[in-house]
């Protein structure tokens, strides 16, 4: 995430909402992930909007995309145990403070693995051929079928299922070149690249 360059964090604080949405889309889902280790997913939603609001009111601040990001981890952070405090009753609340703090710097690593990877497999899916790339979103993130794949894009089954097997074969081999092997990252951020 700190692949933002200087121009954007210049622009972001000149009041460009063109740089805004960049660095808005580049760390939404980090934040996001580390709200909902803490809170329901509803609520880390509206906790990250919020936190994305009062980063956009400092915005003459910040001069580096490190700051911003410490920024909205910290503002995260606070605004979760808020929403803690007004939750929960006191024993309850100064139990689950107390955890969090403890998790806090894990809970941060692990929301940045897990964005890192999703970013990761995404570079991958976008690097295959476009009808590669059209069968595998089509079938592992829209659920669709074979038969429907291949009814919708007027191919046989037996191509969709080729394709397949050459997306997964791709993505597989190009995460072993880095180490990762495609089950164990696929398990990990299941369910998050389209959340």
């Amino acid at each position: 995430m700190d692949d933002l360059q200087d121009d954007i964090v210049i622009a972001f604080q000149q009041g460009s909402r063109d740089a805004f949405n960049v660095i808005y889309w580049h760390l939404r889902k980090p934040i996001i992930t580390f709200c909902k280790c803490m809170v329901p997913i509803e609520d880390a939603e509206d906790i990250t909007a919020d936190v994305f609001v009062t980063l956009w009111k400092l915005r003459a601040q910040w001069d580096s995309i490190r700051n911003i990001k410490a920024f909205l981890y910290v503002t995260a952070r606070n605004a979760c145990f808020n929403f803690l405090k007004q939750q929960k009753t006191k024993s309850d609340k100064q139990k689950e403070l107390a955890f969090m703090l403890e998790r806090e710097q894990e809970l941060i690593l692990q929301s940045e693995i897990e964005s890192e990877l999703i970013s990761l497999i995404k570079r991958e899916i976008d690097g295959l051929p476009q009808t590669c790339k059209t069968v595998f979103t089509m079938s592992f993130f829209d659920g669709y079928d074979n038969a429907e794949i291949a009814q919708q894009l007027n191919i046989s089954d037996q191509t969709v299922r080729n394709l397949k097997s050459i997306a997964l074969k791709t993505i597989k081999k190009n995460l072993a070149g880095r180490g990762l092997q495609l089950s164990a990252v696929m398990l990990l951020v299941a369910g998050r690249l389209i959340s």
